[in-house]
């Protein structure tokens, strides 16, 4: 094979492996925002449960509301 055609096929794999550990690098972000997507989520659903709990409470009859 020609030097100049070598040289170009070696800067395409190189550019591909940089690519490639770009992707990696990416997929491994996406994955660790999504888990704390997850926690997130997880609580504010507790935080919302909680205060309807605590909504709830406070209707029930000769029940005192919390923080009063």
């Amino acid at each position: 094979m020609p030097r100049k055609k070598e040289e170009l096929l070696d800067a395409a794999v190189r550019r591909v492996d940089a690519l490639e550990a770009e992707l990696i690098a990416t997929k491994k972000a996406l994955h660790e925002a999504l888990m704390r997507q997850d926690e997130l989520l997880a609580y504010v659903d507790r935080q919302q449960d909680a205060k309807f709990r605590k909504r709830k409470l406070c209707f029930e009859p000769l029940l005192p509301c919390h923080g009063e």
